[in-house]
């Protein structure tokens, strides 16, 4: 009955998510904070995650989480960047592009080492098991996310 309610809730705040247009920095900062709750709670549901291991899992997945969103800002603001010099990509010099494109895979690199790295300590504070279900309840939440988001139909238990 539980996971029921907190599906409803999830489906609720999904739609209001995409319901409501952001407005600058304020109205993504807001919408990130929405998802990174809903994120929560569909994850610590589906972990069936007890108060003392959320208590140790949730600080360890938000620093993990909070590295790479400064790693993937760096990419989205290098492509603005680009995108407010008014150029195009053919009037960008070889030696311009290859810096670019190095950052950015320099960027991705980072986030893989991260990733490995947050794995081994996911493993110690959650176990094996929970580990592979938590990566698998993250990538259901952001499939049921775009599904959502693209005005999809409910999945039905």
């Amino acid at each position: 009955m539980k996971k029921y309610i907190l599906y409803s809730l999830f489906a609720f705040a999904a739609t209001s998510l995409f319901a409501q247009p952001a407005h600058g920095p304020e109205g993504m900062r807001e919408k990130k904070e929405k998802m990174n709750a809903m994120r929560a709670a569909y994850i610590t549901t589906e972990l069936n995650l007890s108060t003392e291991d959320a208590q140790l899992f949730w600080p360890v997945y938000n620093e993990l989480d909070n590295k790479i969103e400064a790693l993937r800002m760096a990419n989205y603001e290098q492509g603005m960047k680009m995108r407010k010099s008014g150029k195009k990509i053919e009037d960008f010099s070889d030696q311009e592009l290859q810096t670019m494109m190095k950052q950015r895979l320099d960027n991705d690199e980072q986030i893989a080492k991260l990733k490995k790295q947050y794995h081994e300590k996911f493993i110690k504070v959650l176990g094996v098991k929970k580990t592979a279900m938590m990566y698998h309840a993250e990538m259901e939440f952001m499939r049921t996310l775009m599904r959502r988001g693209k005005g999809g139909p409910p999945e039905e238990d």
